[in-house]
């Protein structure tokens, strides 16, 4: 027998993991803070007419709890599929968060907004190696988070 497949072409499959919400700090002190965290988070890939793949969203009242220290796991992830010889362009991950502050009545319960950043990979930085990004930033009022995401390269072969 013999194996008479011709290769036609090799795109890459480029898989975009957000892992975990990390919690760096909590102002302990503040009225009413509840270490719980909500928002959003999305992956998007400039070359789909940045129509960005919202992976997390939660609202104050499904917010997580997050000790300082500890990650909240997420576990979404974005695939894109990518011709070998197109890698211009690049995947970002995008998120929002706040801190959740339980209202005391006549002390504190303002939400922290901790702000919205965004990571950019160019697609030309991006091997077969998984690599680890965090976005880092998210901080308001002593209370600070980072998102943690990771991203790998992986042949797609296409066989006549």
């Amino acid at each position: 027998m013999v194996f008479s497949q011709i290769i036609k072409k090799i795109d890459y499959k480029y898989i975009v993991n957000v892992v975990a919400i990390k919690c760096l700090s909590i102002d302990s002190d503040e009225a009413g803070s509840s270490n719980e965290f909500f928002g959003e988070i999305s992956i998007d890939y400039s070359g789909d007419k940045f129509l960005a793949n919202n992976v997390w969203k939660k609202s104050e009242g499904s917010a997580v709890g997050i000790r300082k220290g500890s990650e909240s796991p997420i576990g979404k992830s974005s695939e894109f599929k990518i011709r070998e010889d197109n890698l211009k362009g690049y995947i970002e991950v995008s998120g929002t968060l706040t801190e959740a502050d339980e209202d005391m009545g006549f002390m504190g319960g303002d939400d922290d907004k901790l702000g919205t950043k965004t990571k950019q990979v160019n697609i030309a930085d991006i091997t077969s190696e998984l690599k680890t990004y965090q976005i880092t930033g998210f901080s308001n009022a002593g209370d600070s988070a980072e998102i943690i995401f990771t991203i790998q390269r992986v042949r797609d072969i296409k066989f006549d």
